[in-house]
């Protein structure tokens, strides 16, 4: 990357804003325990995949690869 580019630029992502989840809080402690888990994943594989950034690879296991299938469903 330092041979192809002068600068980086760095984003912070506001995750509960992003995922549409802001102030969500369900009465089912599990529920609340995954969102609180995978939401960071989740909302770092859609960012990339909107943004079809050339840099990033997911994870091979867990909560990203199950969001990117689900992205790319949507598609077909």
């Amino acid at each position: 990357m330092r041979e192809e580019y002068d600068e980086l630029v760095f984003y912070a992502l506001k995750i509960d804003e992003y995922l549409g989840i802001e102030g969500f809080e369900s009465d089912n402690s599990n529920i609340n325990n995954m969102i609180e888990i995978s939401k960071a994943c989740c909302a770092e594989t859609m960012f990339a995949y909107e943004t079809q950034a050339i840099y990033w690879n997911v994870f091979r296991s867990g909560v990203g690869v199950e969001i990117l299938k689900k992205l790319n469903k949507n598609l077909i």
